[in-house]
């Protein structure tokens, strides 16, 4: 049987523990400028300026229809495809920890039917689940959630 192995970031936002794809996560952004944005949908009401360019920063709390963890205090910056534009781009996430680097292999992924039931909202950002020290840790579709 033939089992491949990947990268990937794990971490916490909101509470949830996320997996991001190594490719994914840029690099992670200190001494950073927040700007509020009034108008804009509430999951998606900030903006980062880094290098002065701005990007969309992600409430992942709003998105999930949940109260907003005190403890993110860690911003990365994120790349994803935009089909429509046939192009990358990148957007911004907290997280409440810094992303640790991890090696999952093929016999650890598990069905998105085995996240807890906190987890239940993030089911439709995730790409799949994996086994993780006795945590069920969710893969997030980083083009899905800057739709």
């Amino acid at each position: 049987m033939n089992n491949n192995t990947a990268e990937a970031w794990i971490t916490q936002s909101n509470g949830h523990w996320l997996a991001i794809g190594t490719y994914e996560l840029k690099m992670l952004v200190k001494d950073s400028q927040i700007i509020n944005v009034s108008g804009a949908s509430p999951h998606c009401h900030e903006l980062l300026l880094l290098e002065d360019k701005l990007f969309p920063l992600l409430d992942m709390a709003r998105l999930l229809g949940e109260q907003k963890s005190a403890d993110n205090h860690v911003i990365g910056l994120l790349t994803y495809f935009e089909p429509t534009q046939e192009k990358t781009l990148y957007g911004a996430m907290r997280f409440d920890t810094t992303p640790e680097k991890i090696t999952v292999s093929d016999d650890l992924e598990v069905s998105l039917d085995k996240l807890d039931t906190t987890d239940e909202a993030l089911k439709p950002f995730l790409k799949t689940a994996f086994s993780y020290q006795k945590k069920i840790i969710g893969v997030l579709d980083i083009d899905k959630i800057f739709k």
